[in-house]
């Protein structure tokens, strides 16, 4: 049993110090402590009795060094007889060990105390069993939906005689978390300071009946946001082949496809914790993706999600043209990126957002333009604010030159012969050519943008100059280079 059981059971026990913590460690037993030596060979979970002699001695500085011999497991310590009050050290020692002090009235009946210990512990057992099957029938006998959940929560706060409730925070000792899917936990809390065992059990039990129901009802909610996204993804990546069969099912699921479309996509960073399984990091990626949805989506069918966990596609489409469209969109936006840094302080994400696009081609152009904007954002380093394809300037002229096919073509061709330095030299080749022109192919401020020695900027231009065959002294060489760098920084 509990300490705290034992202490509302017994009316000859006084509490002297003691927190809702200690008070919730378990008794095993009771120990008659007869000198301080035996205090530091107590046994684990006993109550530890001091004799009346050594209780009388509780004011001294004897009983303040006796205390600190006290094991970390024992489930307190109670003076007995004629005991002086414990001295401020004491207490002040007692509290910083979170160890309970006790108080037995002068006559206490310390073996009658023993017995109903050893009872609860031992022979209790068959009673407890029956009080949680009770309980657990009071769960089994509702069906935990939205409109029976008042109902199962008053039958179990009359039967635990204490308020039973839903709560976003856990103020009480004994709550249960529970995950609706949602991505913010509420919580099934007992309003007491109990530490009734079976309590505990019961609302465990009911915990999980009342999650799954919560988790089915939110489902239930979002699903057609969740489908028609599933259907935007399968579009948003189909060929020509397969694109007309993906837009008609599109269409089918209601999604207006014909309307005016403004989309955003997010990368979140930097949420996976150090010592932790790939399996928790996923559900914390999961969970901040699902807060960063639900707070701008909040249920408008205007608004449809898609993409992974860690690259969030946002779509808001309107019917008609809406001359707030861009401003909305922004607001909902950035009120659901401030909902999730309020949530994880350190987080950092990256966000580009397209223009307005009517129609089917037009949800495809914004839907390429936020990724547009977001890797310009990410060639930049830009973290934490919005990235919009229509503010890029020259960057955005860059990427839809990229973009056109024979261009992309030319520029890959010219390229290619950096793959022959080695695959981890590509990037700091390409890094090192767009830094050399960016800087006036001056050696000396190439090295410093970079870092390095300048005899390490001469080495690897003359590599790349002879793997690329090309003469920068050539005007127009020289502008097909320095565009197509540029243009594979920003694509």
């Amino acid at each position: 049993m509990r300490l705290g059981e034992l202490v509302g059971h017994t009316p000859s026990i006084r509490v002297l110090q003691a927190s809702a913590a200690a008070l919730d460690r378990e008794v095993a037993s009771l120990q008659i402590i007869e000198s301080y030596d035996a205090i530091a060979a107590a046994n684990e979970s006993a109550l530890l009795v001091l004799a009346p002699a050594l209780s009388a001695e509780a004011a001294s500085y004897r009983f303040d060094l006796g205390l600190g011999q006290a094991p970390d497991g024992v489930a307190g310590i109670a003076l007995s007889g004629q005991a002086d009050a414990p001295s401020a050290t004491a207490m002040r020692s007692a509290q910083r060990r979170d160890l309970a002090l006790v108080a037995l009235a002068p006559g206490a009946d310390v073996a009658a105390i023993a017995v109903h210990v050893r009872d609860v512990n031992v022979g209790g057992h068959r009673e407890a069993v029956t009080r949680l099957e009770n309980l657990c029938r009071i769960v089994d006998s509702h069906d935990p939906g939205a409109e029976d959940l008042s109902g199962l929560l008053a039958h179990l706060s009359a039967a635990l005689d204490c308020d039973v409730t839903l709560e976003v925070e856990p103020r009480h000792l004994t709550a249960v978390p529970l995950d609706t899917g949602s991505g913010q936990p509420i919580f099934l809390t007992l309003h007491t300071g109990t530490t009734d065992v079976i309590a505990r059990a019961a609302l465990t039990y009911a915990g999980r009946a009342i999650e799954k129901a919560l988790r089915r009802e939110f489902e239930e909610a979002n699903f057609p946001v969740r489908s028609r996204g599933d259907l935007l993804n399968e579009f948003l990546l189909s060929d020509a082949s397969t694109s007309a069969e993906a837009l008609a099912r599109l269409r089918r699921s209601g999604f207006p496809v014909e309307g005016h479309h403004l989309g955003a996509r997010v990368d979140l960073h930097n949420l996976a914790v150090s010592g932790h399984d790939a399996a928790d990091n996923y559900r914390r990626q999961l969970r901040a993706a699902r807060v960063l949805i639900d707070k701008v989506i909040a249920g408008e069918d205007s608004w449809t999600s898609a993409g992974t966990n860690a690259s969030v596609l946002l779509i808001m489409s309107e019917h008609r043209h809406n001359r707030r469209h861009s401003e909305i969109f922004d607001e909902r936006l950035r009120s659901g990126l401030a909902r999730l840094e309020e949530l994880e302080p350190s987080l950092e994400w990256t966000a580009g957002v397209g223009s307005v696009q009517g129609g089917a081609a037009g949800l495809r152009n914004t839907a390429d333009e936020a990724s547009s904007a977001l890797r310009a954002a990410q060639a930049g380093g830009v973290t934490n604010q919005l990235h919009h394809f229509d503010r890029l300037g020259f960057a955005r002229a860059l990427i839809r030159w990229y973009e056109v096919d024979d261009v992309r073509a030319t520029i890959d061709e010219l390229l290619a012969p950096l793959a022959e330095l080695g695959e981890n030299k590509i990037g700091e080749a390409v890094r090192t050519l767009r830094t050399y022109l960016d800087s006036g192919q001056n050696v000396k401020l190439t090295a410093h943008r970079l870092h390095v020695h300048r005899n390490t900027v001469r080495y690897r231009m003359n590599r790349i100059l002879d793997a690329l065959e090309v003469d920068l002294a050539d005007p127009d060489q020289r502008l097909l280079v320095e565009l197509g760098t540029r243009a594979m920084r920003v694509s």
